[in-house]
């Protein structure tokens, strides 16, 4: 697996492998390289929902395990690349290609929010407000086997 950077004139300027972990059945792959204002990174499908968000009793909320560990790849797999410049702070115009795990019908409100979430707290970018991303797409794809999300970032002048 790998990421191909490409420039705004969407020529190939550079293909490099990715780094690939494991964990339960989600696995997450994360390849970041910066050329001019665009990159791209790849990661795994994240928890959703009631896998990645529980409450107590009491009205505690917690991040169960799965989106602490999928938090901590996209972490590591971030700062591994050090990439300069971050965090972004924007204007960013970002174009989430989300490929599910399987065929079941999803809110893709759920899958961009723990994406963003977390790349928001690897320091991606300084937050994932209106205030920094100004332009989001979503694109739905065939699904792969354990899913997948491109998230491709361009800085907007």
């Amino acid at each position: 697996m790998g990421i191909t950077m490409v420039n705004k004139d969407e020529s190939i300027l550079h293909k490099r492998s990715t780094a690939e972990i494991n964990a339960n059945e989600n696995a997450l792959s994360i390849g970041v390289t910066k050329v001019n204002t665009t990159l791209s990174l790849e990661l795994g499908w994240p928890p959703t929902g009631n896998h990645a968000t529980k409450h107590t009793r009491s009205g505690v909320h917690y991040k169960t395990r799965e989106a602490s560990l999928y938090r901590s790849f996209v972490r590591n797999a971030v700062h591994e690349q050090m990439i300069p410049g971050l965090p972004l702070t924007g204007p960013l115009a970002v174009s989430w290609l989300l490929a599910p795990p399987d065929r079941r019908a999803r809110d893709v409100d759920n899958v961009r929010k723990e994406c963003a979430d977390a790349l928001t707290l690897a320091g991606l970018w300084a937050d994932d407000s209106c205030k920094v991303i100004r332009q989001e797409s979503f694109r739905w794809t065939e699904p792969v086997p354990g899913g997948r999300v491109l998230v491709t970032v361009e800085v907007m002048q």
